[in-house]
């Protein structure tokens, strides 16, 4: 279940291994050293931050040691301690995962082609290099936007049915002018099952970022006065 505490959200899923969605109120997470006080105003035990320059792709990198800033990658997967993995959104697909018997955790940021190219399929991928099983491997998916707001053009609908198959149409939502809208967390949720994850393991927040204005900034909704993005982060 996912559930709001004092700052941020949350996954019971995942306890007790340390994770959040933040939301605006926390401001724009695209700022390194506001996140970085952030945390550790929360987390004290907290060694090193790592951030991604997100390219929605899906490249995974795996987190051996402190690096300043990880360049073009949009996953990040580790079995270190104390080291907290960050991603940023405003619309895109945040998901956080966890095998906290043989500690390992990870975090991607799917957007829309991230997730048709299966970057939460890889992040498993990984995450099972380092000694993960599938079947142990929790996943929580953050606040994203939802089929209500997200509309796409005929040409972006059918590169999304080409690339996921059949395994996950049912976050593919055609209409009848060709065009259609895309459920990004149905897919994501789709394409985890296709990996091994079990249902039981897989949790998901339920709301619309382009929708809730108060909470969350949104991409689609703001556009050019885009004034920001949230932050997700774990940490073990």
């Amino acid at each position: 279940m996912i559930k709001r505490i004092d700052h941020c959200f949350v996954s019971t899923l995942l306890t007790p291994v340390t994770h959040g969605f933040l939301t605006r109120e926390q401001g724009d997470g695209t700022d390194n050293k506001k996140v970085e006080l952030f945390i550790k105003s929360k987390y004290a035990n907290c060694k090193s931050t790592q951030f991604i320059h997100q390219v929605h792709g899906n490249t995974v990198y795996v987190v051996q040691g402190d690096t300043a800033l990880i360049p073009d990658a949009d996953a990040l997967v580790t079995k270190l301690s104390h080291t907290v993995l960050v991603v940023r959104t405003a619309d895109c697909v945040p998901l956080v995962f966890s095998d906290q018997e043989v500690g390992v955790i990870g975090i991607a940021h799917c957007g829309w082609k991230g997730t048709v190219l299966k970057l939460q399929q890889k992040t498993i991928s990984q995450m099972t290099s380092l000694g993960a099983r599938k079947d142990f491997i929790r996943v929580a998916i953050g606040p994203s936007i939802n089929s209500c707001c997200y509309t796409v053009n005929s040409e972006r609908l059918q590169q999304c049915i080409s690339a996921v198959g059949l395994s996950s149409v049912r976050g593919i939502i055609r209409s009848a002018d060709g065009n259609g809208r895309l459920n990004l967390v149905q897919i994501n949720y789709d394409l985890l099952l296709e990996s091994g994850v079990q249902s039981k393991h897989i949790d998901y927040f339920p709301f619309c970022t382009s929708c809730d204005t108060n909470t969350f900034f949104s991409y689609r909704r703001e556009k050019d006065r885009l004034s920001g993005e949230q932050f997700s982060f774990i940490v073990q």
